[in-house]
Order: C-alpha cells, then sequence, then structure tokens
C-alpha cells in the first residue's frame, strides 16, 4: 500500500511540471514567457506560393485514427470555420501551428475538413515565422500557448480588485498599456466622461427604454459635468444589471465599457474603474483583450473621435452575427440543441 501511495504521488507531481507555472503579470520565466530571448532555427525558408497554388496544397484528406479524430474534432469542424469571424485572431494561428505540427509529425488527416481554408492565409503569411522541425517548432507553440492561453487562463483563477487589474494591464503577455500615454488633465478627463454619458445615453437606454424614459437620457445629457471618476462608476453601476443579458448592444456595451476603461487607466486615473465591474471587466479583458480594437491611437483625441462615432454607428458586430446565423441555418444545423439559441434567433431575426 505504502509503495502505491508514493507512485501515486509521484505521478501527481509529474502532472503538475507539465502545465504553465504561474506567472505574475510583467515578470519574464525561462521557458514560459521568454521567447525573445530564443534564437529559432527555422530551416529551409521559400517564399510562400500564390493563393491559388497555396490552396492546391492545403486541400489534403486522409484516414485519420480515433485519438487524431477527437483531437480534430473542433479545429477541423464546420463550426470553426464559421466562428473565425468573431475568435480571437490567436485561434487561427494556433490552428495553423497545430496542422504543422501534425503534417511534420507525418499525422493522417493533417488537412481535414475547414482547415485548409481556416489556416491558408495565416501559413502564408507566417511562413518564414515558423520553424520547419522538432524541437524548434514544439517550443514555438509551447510560447505561442503561454502568451495567449496559459498565463491568462491562470489570471481566471485570480480574484482581482483595482491593484490586480492595473498589474495585469501593464504587465501581461499579449497587449500592455501605461498610466503616462495620455496626460492626467482635464481635456483627457472630459474624453472619458463624453463616452461614459455616450455608453449609457446611446447603448444602455435606448435599448430599454421600457426602464429608461427619454426625460431620464435628456436629464444624463444636461447633468452638470461630474468627476471623470463619478462618470464611470455611473456608468458601471448603469451597466451591470445588463452585464450577463444575452443581446447584441450588451456585446457594443462591454466592449465601449473596456474602452474607456483602458482610456481613463491610460490617463492616469486612480479609479479608472466602477468597483462593482471589476469582475465582469476581469473575463472582458481576458477575453477580448488582443483583438486590434483595444490598440489606442497615440493621441486622446483621436482616440476619442474615433470611438465617440463608433457607439452613434458601429453596426458590424451585429452585422457579423446576422452572417453566422445564417450560416448556421444553411447547414441545417439543430438549433433546438445548442443553448439559448431562441434567444439569438429572435435577436438576429431583427
Amino acid at each position: 500500500m505504502l509503495e502505491k501511495k508514493k507512485k501515486k504521488k509521484k505521478k501527481n507531481k509529474k502532472k503538475k511540471r507539465l502545465g504553465t507555472p504561474y506567472v505574475e503579470p510583467g515578470t519574464i520565466v525561462e521557458g514560459v514567457n521568454d521567447e525573445h530571448n530564443y534564437t529559432y532555427d527555422y530551416g529551409n525558408v521559400v517564399d510562400p506560393p500564390d493563393e491559388e497554388d497555396d490552396m492546391r496544397m492545403l486541400k489534403v484528406t486522409g484516414n485519420p485514427a480515433a485519438d487524431f479524430t477527437r483531437a480534430y474534432s473542433v479545429i477541423g469542424s464546420p463550426f470553426s470555420e464559421m466562428w473565425k469571424l468573431v475568435l480571437p485572431p490567436s485561434f487561427v494561428t494556433m490552428q495553423a501551428l497545430l496542422v504543422v505540427a501534425s503534417y511534420v509529425l507525418k499525422f493522417p488527416g493533417y488537412g481535414r475538413g475547414t482547415l485548409p481554408n481556416t489556416v491558408k492565409h495565416v501559413l502564408v503569411k507566417m511562413i518564414r515565422e515558423v520553424p520547419r522541425l522538432f524541437p524548434d517548432l514544439g517550443i514555438k507553440i509551447r510560447y505561442f500557448h503561454n502568451k495567449y492561453y496559459g498565463l491568462g487562463d491562470q489570471q481566471r483563477t485570480v480574484k482581482w480588485d483595482l491593484a490586480k487589474m492595473s498589474q495585469y494591464l501593464q504587465g501581461n503577455s499579449i497587449r500592455q498599456y501605461s498610466t503616462t500615454r495620455y496626460s492626467d488633465t482635464q481635456d483627457s478627463h472630459d474624453c472619458c466622461i463624453a463616452i461614459c454619458k455616450a455608453i449609457m445615453g446611446a447603448i444602455i437606454m435606448k435599448n430599454n427604454q421600457s426602464i429608461y424614459t427619454e426625460e431620464q437620457v435628456k436629464q444624463l445629457l444636461e447633468q452638470e459635468e461630474t468627476s471623470v471618476e463619478a462618470a464611470l462608476d455611473q456608468m458601471g453601476r448603469m451597466g451591470l444589471p445588463h452585464w450577463r443579458t444575452l443581446s447584441d448592444y450588451v456585446l457594443h456595451m462591454r466592449m465601449y465599457v473596456l474602452v474607456v476603461t483602458l482610456m481613463a487607466f491610460q490617463s492616469g486615473v486612480k479609479n479608472y474603474v466602477s468597483p462593482v465591474l471589476i469582475d465582469g471587466l476581469q473575463t472582458e479583458i481576458l477575453d477580448t483583450l488582443e483583438f486590434a480594437h483595444f490598440q489606442f491611437d497615440q493621441d486622446m483625441q483621436t482616440t476619442f473621435n474615433k470611438f465617440y462615432r463608433e457607439i452613434f454607428h458601429d453596426t458590424k458586430s451585429h452585422e457579423k452575427a446576422k452572417v453566422m446565423f445564417n450560416m448556421m441555418q444553411t447547414l441545417n444545423l439543430d438549433f433546438d440543441n445548442i443553448p439559448n439559441m431562441e434567444k439569438l434567433k429572435q435577436l438576429f431575426s431583427k
């Protein structure tokens, strides 16, 4: 019995070593997030073929074993092709790296299903950045996984407060933010206040007319100027009851709440987020920070103009959702077996 217990303990220890070790945001750990210090052997790099040749090269089929079928059941499925419209860019890049690894390891069916069309553009774009052989290819995949998944996922088990959120924004591995990008002036604060009002009036109140009257919207727009921290807190408390509602306007709301939060953070505002929204924004940050939408201009006025205009005219995400919904109908998917599909039907049939 003692021998069995000892063996079990050894196995458990071994399992722990296989995962990504916990790394505090902003800390560099060898083999985890120090890719900038590693020199790859890229092998024989050639110029990419034109797109037509590339498609022909990638369109292959095979007879994969059961375990390989399970491993590729998600990334090679029609769902993967559809959802790439809204998935983070890193997802398709990881798909491409796994396809290359499967090819190098001579797995049958490495280009199965929708994978050729899904990864072809990324493969052509990255052809000079992907090592041709192991172990360098495996190291590349490990670093990429740590950067976009491993280190971020560690934070999902951490209870954030204002200090933890600030630490992550400044030291995460995907996109880092500085508290001095914009000047800590009244002009910067006014830009943040205006975005807060736009979110409250044009997104939250407009889409909840049974709750908010026109008079309340008018009062919001005409209220005396307040501090940027008070405006952020007011917006957060107004948005909280709707935060997890299944609706396209809520997607917009969460996105622009994060935008103005980051604007305030980069302006040096001390209390740049309402305390009630820290939990919700933690998930939003971990899920979406890599999107290009959260790459900010160096000038506050340019940044403000861009996002203020978008709040009143942004229909792109709703249109993308409609496209996906129509694609799912075309594929004759069983909507009744997909959670909340009735709500999605109602939402995207507007």
